[in-house]
């Protein structure tokens, strides 16, 4: 039910603010920024669909990197991007790991 609702919430504001040209999107899990826990949580179903539903929106994602298999796994998703600076901070994503991810 919860994640219907989300889901819900998040193509509303999506389909409005791309009736008016808007098409980058940050979604920002603000529980999760700097707790290093991964992205397998409640909202992949939530990227999931939104990736489906608006396949041309940029669409950058957030909260929680653990490792550069997140960023793999987001990749897969279709995500555009992925915030990852407590981790890279930290030293969980290394500049090497993150290099050879990149290229």
């Amino acid at each position: 039910m919860l994640i219907s609702f989300i889901l819900y919430l998040f193509q509303e504001l999506i389909e409005k603010m791309n009736n008016l040209n808007v098409n980058n999107f940050i979604l920002l899990d603000l529980l999760k920024v700097g707790s290093k826990e991964g992205f397998h949580n409640i909202y992949n179903e939530v990227y999931d669909e939104i990736r489906k539903k608006f396949p041309n929106i940029n669409l950058i994602i957030g909260g929680g990197v653990k490792s550069i298999h997140d960023l793999v796994l987001l990749r897969k998703k279709g995500m555009n991007g992925v915030l990852i600076a407590t981790a890279f901070h930290d030293n969980l994503i290394t500049q090497k790991e993150l290099r050879d991810f990149l290229n």
